[in-house]
């Protein structure tokens, strides 16, 4: 085998480590400002039962996107596609993307949700973002909006504005 593929292996690996470690220091790990909840209160189980992959973007995000919501398997909760040259599209291009790439993959109830660390997510005054790369997180849009609606009954939600509400959970509540 080739001496790029086995760097190209390494570099993989490190950023399957980096994204790891930053579900364990921060995705999972209660948070006070989210009613003591972790930032995302389903990550922890879903990595410790193998049900999270991590995947390259392709440069052709949008083709890439589509394919993987044609061929979802739910043999994973989650796909994380990983985009390690941030500044390919900048956020509002990833944005009109993602949004395009939703438009037509809801549908087929898939949703992506995309963090670009050019754009910090600040919820409650806490940064969101792992900070590092292009991410686009990808899975069962009833799945996730079940876990959603499972959560507006705790305190979770309590300190969200209307705008992180709108712009991380109400919009994928709507019908055209």
């Amino acid at each position: 085998r080739s001496q790029n593929y086995f760097k190209y292996i390494t570099m993989k690996q490190q950023i399957i480590k980096e994204i790891h470690e930053w579900m364990e220091t921060f995705v999972e790990k209660s948070n006070p400002k989210f009613g003591n909840m972790p930032p995302c209160p389903y990550a922890r189980q879903a990595r410790l039962q193998n049900k999270i992959d991590i995947k390259d973007l392709d440069d052709d995000y949008l083709v890439c996107l589509v394919d993987a919501a044609r061929t979802w398997t739910d043999e994973f909760d989650v796909v994380i596609f990983v985009e390690t040259i941030v500044d390919r599209y900048d956020p509002s291009e990833l944005s009109a993307i993602v949004e395009e790439v939703n438009k037509r993959v809801m549908p087929m109830d898939i949703v992506c949700l995309e963090d670009h660390p050019a754009e910090p997510e600040i919820i409650n005054g806490v940064q969101m973002n792992n900070g590092k790369y292009v991410l686009v997180l990808m899975q069962r849009l009833s799945k996730i909006n079940d876990a959603s609606k499972h959560l507006e009954s705790t305190s979770y939600y309590k300190h969200w504005t209307k705008e992180n509400l709108d712009d991380v959970k109400n919009w994928r509540f709507e019908k055209d």
